[in-house]
């Protein structure tokens, strides 16, 4: 493995489960009850932002993540000064939003300019980056910048378009305009299957830039269409490339615990390298190897609260 991928403190990731997860197929299973018992295990596991859909912003939920003051909480709306206001009179802390460079709203600018101060942190998305002219993403990525109160600015690969290459382009023509006290955040969907190798490569870069870089990821995988970027994807990648700076950041055993809420037995995301059925054998030479001793995952299924299940 790359001795150089062993520092992960310029990585954070940002668990969308309860936003981008309420687009998917399961949205029935991602339920605002469900989420204060999920946030008490992630949260021991070692997540500590959270983007959580707009309608999750209730008096109740507001009050259970008021609990959590070192936790990071960005509420997503569509961008209007309706939304903003709402949130801002909800005292909200984090709001979370996007703008498309094809269409670019100069009032959407102006009415969250006049309200910024209202909120602790803004993340603002821009759309479908990797399928932007580099102009008209720049461009964006300017006006962006001149929204007070901006934490993080993100670019999502809202087609699940984007290979490495295309992450080059975003750290060669885009990132150098960034002030490093604004985070990075990315945002792959897996479309073409290449959320991970996307991921894989942005650790790569990573130590190319001061800024802070976030990945969005969800449980399963969970988003429109094929998903996104997993928590499994992103925990397994970690687990191979920097066993001991894993183990010392994240309690990777609670990660079963967490899973299981979102999941039951009888409804497994099969995409996620870390699920239940991710380490089921069914060749009987390999199952005779397990018992043995022997190791037939690249993955050790205890490290994350599993265990090894076998074929009848």
């Amino acid at each position: 493995m790359v001795s150089r991928l062993s520092n992960l403190n310029n990585i954070e990731i940002v668990d969308t489960t309860f936003r981008e997860g309420r687009q998917s197929k399961f949205s029935n299973q991602i339920l605002i009850a469900k989420f204060p018992k999920y946030l008490k295990i992630m949260t021991k596991l070692g997540i500590s932002s959270f983007e959580l859909s707009g309608i999750f912003a209730t008096t109740k939920l507001l009050r259970a993540v008021a609990k959590y003051p070192k936790s990071e909480f960005y509420f997503h709306c569509y961008p209007s000064s309706k939304n903003w206001i709402f949130f801002s009179e909800k005292r909200v802390v984090g709001v979370s939003s996007f703008v498309d460079p094809a269409k670019p709203n100069q009032e959407i600018f102006s009415d969250l300019a006049k309200l910024s101060k209202k909120f602790k942190g803004i993340r603002i998305s821009i759309e479908n980056s990797f399928g932007s002219s580099k102009k008209d993403l720049l461009a964006t990525t300017k006006k962006v910048l001149k929204i007070s109160s901006l934490k993080r600015i993100g670019f999502s690969d809202t087609l699940g378009i984007c290979t490495p290459e295309m992450v080059d382009e975003i750290f060669t023509a885009i990132i150098p305009q960034i002030p490093y006290s604004v985070d990075i955040e990315f945002h792959f969907h897996n479309d073409c299957g290449l959320a991970a190798a996307n991921f894989y490569h942005l650790c790569e870069k990573s130590f190319l830039i001061k800024n802070k870089i976030i990945v969005s990821a969800s449980m399963g995988g969970l988003g429109e269409r094929n998903g996104i970027l997993s928590l499994g994807d992103v925990l397994a990648i970690w687990s191979r490339l920097t066993p001991k700076d894993i183990e010392a950041k994240y309690d990777l055993k609670k990660y079963a615990s967490a899973y299981k809420i979102i999941f039951d037995s009888d409804n497994i995301y099969q995409r996620d390298p870390l699920s239940p059925d991710s380490f089921f054998h069914y060749a009987k030479s390999h199952i005779a190897k397990i018992k043995k001793g022997d190791k037939f995952s690249a993955l050790e299924p205890k490290r994350f609260g599993f265990k090894n299940k076998f074929s009848d």
